[in-house]
């Protein structure tokens, strides 16, 4: 029976070596993983120079080149190319339409300032310069150098009249509220006149 305790025990024991020698084994698999981390790390910290955009500095660029290195910057070069293309496209696209913006405003702004020319005329015109003062100075003189008169506009409706007001006076019965004065009389503080005093 001791000799096979004994046995359990040295058994147990090898057993737990045997553990401790996997664990040790362990350690320094895990130490290797935090420097490839660290590494890493530090790589990702330091400045990196994109130059997608330069395939002159490929391998394939080189009069050494062997044909894959030439395939490789030929096929570069074309889609750097188209991507400059489509960004081109969409810078032209997007001042196209700033400037359909602006010339619809300046047309209508015109029509506004000359209501007697055709609007047909005054479109074209100012497609001629796209320039809004040397299209007034046209239409100026097209005119004869008189600027048109603007319409003579509405007179108010009298406020105590309750006949222009049809909503009110039903609300309000036959007649408006009386109006209320405003005081528009500055308040004076009495701190001011001891301020001057002091001044």
């Amino acid at each position: 029976m001791a000799t096979t305790a004994i046995a359990v025990s040295i058994e147990a024991g090898a057993v737990q070596m045997q553990a401790h020698a996997t664990s040790d084994k362990a350690m320094p698999a895990a130490k290797g993983v935090n420097k490839k981390r660290r590494r890493n790390k530090a790589a990702a910290e330091k400045p990196y120079l994109n130059d997608w955009d330069l395939p002159e500095l490929m391998p394939g660029a080189l009069p050494s080149a062997n044909s894959v290195e030439r395939d490789l910057f030929e096929r570069r070069c074309k889609k750097m190319w188209r991507q400059m293309e489509a960004e081109e496209a969409r810078q032209r696209y997007r001042k196209q339409a700033e400037q359909d913006v602006t010339t619809v405003a300046e047309v209508c702004e015109l029509q506004e300032m000359f209501p007697t020319v055709d609007a047909e005329i005054v479109q074209a015109l100012y497609v001629e310069d796209y320039d809004m003062t040397s299209c007034v100075e046209k239409i100026l003189k097209l005119v004869g150098g008189d600027i048109p008169e603007s319409p003579p506009l509405k007179p108010l409706p009298e406020t105590g009249d309750a006949a222009h007001f049809p909503s009110l006076a039903a609300q309000w019965g036959t007649s408006l509220p009386a109006k209320s004065p405003v005081d528009l009389t500055p308040t004076v503080s009495v701190w001011g006149p001891r301020i001057a005093a002091q001044a």
